[in-house]
């Protein structure tokens, strides 16, 4: 799994994915519903921003759809293994965007 993610991550760095992202952060269902396309994708941009240290963009993301896993690994492990400041805020902060939304 750690393979297709860092494959992922390199088309993504490499291509516009705003618009990618959008779409996939409006789905109307759930992440247990979704298409396993967009599930790699939403675990590749959490690494993404996870690796750039972008707390902003990691509340957003998880904000909106939140992945159980990152790979084989829970995303509360993964959540705290970022370099961002209070890295487990980043999960009740994105647990409180979503309630207010």
């Amino acid at each position: 799994m750690r393979g297709t993610a860092k494959f992922l991550v390199g088309v993504l760095i490499s291509l516009s994915s705003f618009s990618e992202l959008a779409r996939v952060r409006e789905l109307p269902s759930g992440y247990e519903q979704m298409e396993e396309y967009d599930k790699y994708l939403l675990q590749a941009f959490f690494l993404i921003y996870g690796k750039q240290n972008d707390r902003d963009k990691l509340v957003d993301l998880l904000s909106a759809k939140c992945p159980r896993f990152i790979a084989t690994s829970p995303i509360e492990l993964e959540v705290a293994s970022l370099s961002v400041k209070d890295p487990f805020l980043v999960l009740l902060d994105s647990y409180d965007k979503s309630s207010r939304h």
